[in-house]
């Protein structure tokens, strides 16, 4: 925004209590009249009129050609952003969420004016965020157990099979069955397969499940129950609770694994032999675990800074970020459709609500501690960084960077992704100090 543009416009900042900023802007007439000739000469490239030499139609004749309501609105895009960033200039006040704008005049000769309404960041106050108490729950270490692990895997994927000929479930079988998962005669979905696949012994569904199998032949239905473990049971409701299985084994086939020497190493790269792949999976073990650690303790990062930042989060940000939360939720569901997770899960809407409302809050309280970082840090996003995350994220949405600009720049949003780019930045500086 050019300093020049300050002289051409006149604004009256109204804070109201609902925490949102009024900016009543008026734009000099001249500005406008400029805003208008520069349409008249962009469309002068695309218009063509019967009787006009092309680049030589008139503004008024163009204005009826693509209609008096098109025109105008191409003015608008022209001047509405430019002046509301502007008018935000006159202020110390920062937006936090989408802009409204009413647009009382527009015409040409005529003065500009438009109000913006929008919500403001309330004021912030953080402790010493180089002391926050982080909560991270460890990750094992990288052991021989673990690459062992790996390496059965490993020969597993590349095993032999064939029908087991007494057709009873080993330890290590590949089996096929069919089962339903029940509490008290209530069937769940998300605890009934059919035609599911186990290696028997690897317990990658339930654990102690696979146990049970051992010993049933093709063809035998099978009832056990399974008291659900707290680790990898995802349905909080369920845990403790005691499932009755019932299925039916439907193909047995005996697996034989590959020997694991050398030759087997070679199969996945070049390895020399067996105790070079062994190397490779520790170092893969130890980066994935790296990672997850990593990912805790951005987790307990953002925790620590909701939970130290004193600030009153504005209840109509909660209440917009909580509604697109739940969309997401809704979108996100896989093999079940909203009504049928809350259900399975013993859930109503409002129990839903309620815990995406604790963690949009926790956000928006991070978000807001991040930018007192920012702030008190110096921290500030370039023009071209701003550029280029445009271009980032029209070559993935695969539209023109021009287009992605104007869509934000329709409800202000412009200043608002700035400030995501500045939040990663401050987020970035914390990390630092807890590395």
């Amino acid at each position: 925004m050019a300093n020049d543009d300050k002289a051409d416009f006149k604004v009256i900042e109204t804070r109201q209590e609902d925490g949102k900023l009024v900016l009543s802007v008026e734009v000099e007439k001249d500005v406008v009249s400029q805003a208008f000739r520069t349409v008249h000469k962009q469309l002068l490239k695309h218009v063509h009129v019967p009787g006009f030499r092309p680049g030589k139609i008139p503004l008024p004749v163009i204005s009826n050609a693509v209609g008096r309501e098109n025109f105008t609105k191409e003015v608008r895009k022209e001047l509405l952003p430019r002046f509301y960033y502007a008018a935000l200039e006159t202020t110390d006040r920062r937006p936090v969420d989408r802009v409204e704008y009413v647009v009382e005049t527009l015409a040409h000769g005529q003065s500009f004016i438009f109000t913006a309404r929008v919500l403001v960041a309330p004021d912030v106050k953080l402790p010493d965020y180089h002391k926050l108490k982080l909560e991270i729950e460890g990750e094992d270490e990288v052991d021989d157990k673990a690459v062992e692990k790996t390496l059965l895997r490993l020969q597993q994927d590349h095993a032999e099979s064939s029908k087991a000929e007494d057709d009873v479930v080993a330890d290590g079988d590949f089996a096929l069955i069919s089962f339903t998962g029940s509490v008290g005669g209530k069937e769940f979905k998300t605890l009934s397969q059919e035609n599911m696949s186990v290696v028997v012994g690897n317990d990658d569904f339930v654990a102690g499940f696979d146990s049970n199998l051992v010993g049933k032949k093709k063809g035998e239905e099978f009832t056990f129950p399974i008291t659900m473990p707290k680790k990898g049971t995802e349905n909080e409701f369920l845990v403790g609770k005691k499932v009755m299985f019932k299925g039916k084994v439907k193909s047995v086939y005996r697996q034989t694994l590959p020997e694991l020497d050398d030759d087997f190493a070679k199969k996945f790269g070049e390895f020399e032999n067996l105790d070079a792949l062994k190397e490779k999976i520790s170092r893969d073990l130890e980066k994935r675990r790296e990672s997850k650690m990593d990912t805790a303790k951005r987790g307990a990062i953002r925790k620590a800074l909701a939970a130290a930042v004193e600030v009153t989060v504005p209840e109509e940000l909660v209440r917009g970020r909580l509604d697109d939360r739940l969309e997401e939720f809704k979108g996100g569901l896989k093999d079940l459709t909203f009504e049928e997770y809350l259900e399975e899960f013993g859930k109503d809407e409002e129990t839903v609500s309620g815990e995406l409302r604790e963690k949009v809050v926790d956000d928006i309280r991070a978000d807001f501690a991040l930018d007192f970082v920012a702030a008190a840090e110096s921290l500030a996003v370039t023009d071209e960084e701003l550029e280029d995350r445009i271009v980032a994220m029209a070559r993935m949405l695969q539209k023109d960077p021009e287009e992605i600009l104007e869509a934000l720049d329709e409800s202000g949003q412009r200043l608002l992704q700035k400030q995501d780019m500045l939040r990663e930045k401050a987020f970035d500086s914390v990390m630092e100090t807890y590395k």
